[in-house]
């Protein structure tokens, strides 16, 4: 396909990612990890060949299977994730990243953050709608409409021939 490389491809022929590109990389893949996630399928082995880099953004290709099964569990794959995004920044995290990463790198697999937590932090989400407040159930008008006589004007009443 035109324009598709794998993220392993574009590293060895572009060199490590830099920030901006690696967080857009980052949260596609974290939005595709929570999506299989949530209807109890894992990854099992994301890796840099894995991860095809399209015009659209990343695609994850390749999953294994069910959760609990051979094919690993929801934290392998945020470990995973983690080295994968270390390795397309050059074997090393960016400032902004760092902390997230270091996370996901926790020996204590119940201490990592959930794929949904990953997509949470990286992925821009609009601010919370705000609705005003309530408005009440009645208004300030008078019950009753009292029509008034309409305006006359001055002078005569008699009419005038126009010449």
């Amino acid at each position: 396909m035109p324009g598709v490389r794998t993220l392993g491809e574009v590293v060895e022929h572009d060199g490590p990612l830099a920030e901006g590109p690696l967080r857009e990389i980052a949260a596609g893949i974290a939005d595709a990890l929570a999506r299989v996630h949530a209807i109890g399928l894992v990854h099992g082995r994301l890796g840099p060949d894995q991860v095809l880099i399209t015009p659209y953004g990343p695609r994850v290709t390749g999953f294994a299977g069910r959760a609990g099964d051979t094919a690993g569990d929801p934290a392998q794959d945020v470990l995973a994730f983690a080295n994968l995004i270390t390795f397309a920044g050059g074997g090393t995290s960016p400032p902004g990243l760092r902390p997230l990463l270091r996370l996901c790198l926790d020996p204590d697999p119940d201490q990592r953050p959930t794929a949904v937590d990953l997509d949470r932090v990286l992925t821009p989400r609009p601010p919370v709608l705000v609705l005003p407040p309530p408005v009440r159930d009645t208004a300030d008008v008078p019950r009753e409409a009292v029509a008034q006589d309409p305006p006359t004007g001055r002078g005569s009443t008699r009419r005038r021939l126009l010449v």
